[in-house]
């Protein structure tokens, strides 16, 4: 081969190499950040993870006391936003705090064993009055 050709051939596999080098650390990159999501994402996790059952008692009842306090921050929100009337602003708290003793029993009854399963936690919720999270077996209603 002539010395031009060789040259060109050099300079062909030294682009090739470059390009493949390039595609390389992109996608390393992409790996990385891809991996770094996914350990971070429990962190960033909200509450509507599905809760993984049987679960320790402690915990159970500390995500009910938590989904309570929501409920009466809603609760007061509401109260002020609508403007209500104190004796309509009382009737509505204590149809609340009747709900809140009917799962605070719930509660306790599930939590005897320090373990809560999942049928017991259904339990609890049939407690509050509304079931928001039917059993998964049951046909979805439209």
């Amino acid at each position: 081969m002539d010395e031009i050709a060789v040259v060109n051939r050099l300079s062909g596999m030294a682009i090739m190499n470059n390009k493949s080098i390039k595609t390389l650390a992109l996608s390393v990159t992409f790996a990385a950040a891809a991996a770094i999501t996914m350990m971070a994402a429990p962190a960033f996790a909200d509450d509507t993870a599905q809760p993984v059952f049987p679960m320790q008692a402690s915990v159970f009842q500390q995500h009910v006391e938590d989904h309570i306090a929501k409920r009466q921050a809603r609760l007061e929100q509401r109260i002020t936003d609508e403007k209500l009337d104190a004796t309509k602003a009382q009737e509505l708290r204590d149809r609340f705090n009747a709900r809140v003793v009917s799962i605070r029993a719930a509660v306790a009854t599930a939590t005897a064993d320090g373990v809560v399963t999942k049928e017991e936690a259904q339990t609890v919720r049939q407690a509050e009055g509304t079931d928001r999270h039917p059993p998964t077996d049951a046909p979805a209603q439209k």
